[in-house]
């Protein structure tokens, strides 16, 4: 098999403490990387890319996104309306692909991106690694459907629907707008999506509800409250993180000013308690174009006051470990899944250097990008920059 040999990049290998490595050569072996080295090795049979010191970094990975566009709160339905939602779905991954998003955690399309993901990985259509949500699991009375379940049994059986569908991780509301859920049914929530192999993200923005999520085992916390020392050393003993979407609330400040104060004050208790912080554009919502995962990145630094490197780091290294993904993507090195992003300039001096990638190699394959953007939101998107 040929191999593909990525000659004279500046490498920016997704770690805590990257730098720019310039001059290196990267060796991918299929859909994995080889070998990370200042050295190109002598290859009888490869494909050669020459990137004249262009940036090489991971495949930038969001853990929050609704591919429908809007969400779809029943699985399945008629058949008319289900190849819709699976026409929308496989437009926006191809779109989510093509911005440098290589793994997208996905929610309320009705199970439609679970079909998406399944075409990908086993028809080898181009798209990025989806990981399935299915359906938000609400408080009980907030959604008037069998996904606002009341009870303990009753949201087993909650997540029994789900099972079909293979989910990646399971998104639970504990608490939002005076909404609450009930101790035992986020735990019985928490309990069945574990048991199925899902991790929980749990939104959840009042103390008791997020000290409830550390202690049921919740891989990150969406949104989350003030923190305090119980609250910090809960996510410590947990391992969770802090699941931060700021780029809806942005593009909506007129509406949601109070709730971006909050959110932004979390974050920032967050990363001044070591806490980790990772990411999701909340990708399909108003104002969160699927190509725009960049935005997200650009508004975590400049609000929270991280620097670049810290937030390209949130963005792939803490998003894969929060995926359960840390031995397979999220960085560059040898072993790991050839998931990369080439850009002409460094990132880590601005952060708009990944609105226009250069070259994708998704799961090693090479691809150029191709994105249609609506030009009067990305006008209407810059002027808040």
């Amino acid at each position: 098999m040929n191999k593909t040999v990525l000659n004279n990049c500046t490498l920016l290998d997704g770690t805590a403490q990257m730098q720019p490595q310039p001059g290196m050569t990267i060796v991918l072996d299929g859909q994995n990387i080889e070998t990370v080295s200042s050295v190109c090795p002598e290859l009888s049979e490869k494909n050669d890319f020459h990137l004249m010191g262009h940036y090489v970094l991971p495949g930038l990975i969001n853990l929050k996104s609704c591919l429908a566009s809007s969400p779809v709160r029943r699985l399945g339905g008629s058949g008319l309306r289900c190849a819709r939602t699976r026409l929308k779905c496989s437009g926006a991954a191809r779109a989510t692909m093509m911005s440098g998003v290589t793994t997208a955690a996905t929610f309320d399309n009705g199970g439609a991106e679970a079909l998406v993901r399944d075409w990908i990985n086993i028809a080898n259509v181009d798209g990025p690694r989806i990981l399935s949500g299915g359906v938000s699991i609400l408080p009980p009375g907030a959604g008037g459907d069998l996904f606002a379940p009341a009870s303990p049994e009753q949201a087993r059986a909650c997540i029994g629907q789900l099972s079909s569908l293979q989910p990646a991780f399971v998104r639970v509301i504990a608490a939002r707008e005076g909404a609450r859920m009930p101790a035992d049914v986020l735990q019985a929530c928490c309990q069945a999506a574990q048991a199925l192999g899902a991790r929980v993200i749990v939104y959840a923005d009042e103390t008791d509800s997020v000290r409830a999520a550390l202690r049921c085992g919740a891989a990150a916390v969406e949104h989350g409250a003030r923190m305090d020392d119980e609250t910090a050393a809960l996510y410590r003993e947990s391992g969770a993180a802090l699941l931060v979407s700021l780029s809806g609330l942005v593009a909506q400040k007129a509406k949601t000013a109070a709730a971006l104060d909050i959110a932004v004050a979390c974050a920032k208790d967050a990363v001044s308690r070591g806490i980790p912080v990772g990411l999701g554009s909340g990708a399909g919502e108003s104002g969160c174009a699927h190509y725009d995962m960049w935005r997200e990145i650009y508004w975590f630094s400049k609000l929270t006051g991280v620097s670049c490197t810290q937030a390209l780091h949130a963005a792939t290294a803490v998003n894969a470990s929060i995926a359960g993904l840390a031995s397979q993507a999220g960085q560059i090195a040898p072993g790991l899944c050839a998931d990369l992003f080439v850009t002409d300039r460094n990132p880590l001096e601005d952060l708009a250097a990944l609105r226009e990638p250069t070259l994708l190699f998704v799961r090693g394959v090479v691809t150029t990008p191709r994105q249609s953007k609506n030009r009067q939101s990305e006008i209407k998107l810059d002027k808040l920059l």
